[in-house]
C-alpha cells in the first residue's frame, strides 16, 4: 500500500534493495513526482472513508483510482459513485 512506498523510499535496505541513485535524489524524486494509486471494487463511499481517514498521513503526494469496478452494482450506485468521486 501507500505505506509500503514511503517506508521503501526512506529506507530501501527494508526490501534488501541497494540502490545506485543518491538516497537524496530517490527521496526527491518520490515528493516531487509519486502519485499514489489503487483499483477497487468497493463502493465509493468506503474507500473514500478507508483512504481519507489515513491520507494526511501521505500529504502532500496525490492519489487516483486506477480502476474501479461497480460489480454487482446497479446503474443508478454506479452512476452515484463516479459522481461523488469528482468532488
Amino acid at each position: 500500500g501507500f505505506q509500503d512506498m514511503v517506508a521503501g523510499i526512506a529506507d530501501p535496505s527494508i526490501a534488501h534493495y541497494t540502490p545506485r541513485t543518491p538516497q537524496a535524489d530517490m527521496e526527491d524524486a518520490f515528493k516531487s513526482r509519486w502519485v499514489h494509486g489503487l483499483n477497487t471494487q468497493a463502493p465509493w463511499s468506503f474507500v473514500d472513508e478507508m483512504v481519507t481517514k489515513e491520507y494526511a498521513n501521505f500529504a502532500p503526494l496525490p492519489w487516483f483510482i486506477g480502476e474501479y469496478g461497480g460489480n454487482g452494482q446497479e446503474k443508478a450506485v454506479i452512476q452515484s459513485d463516479l459522481e461523488a468521486m469528482q468532488k
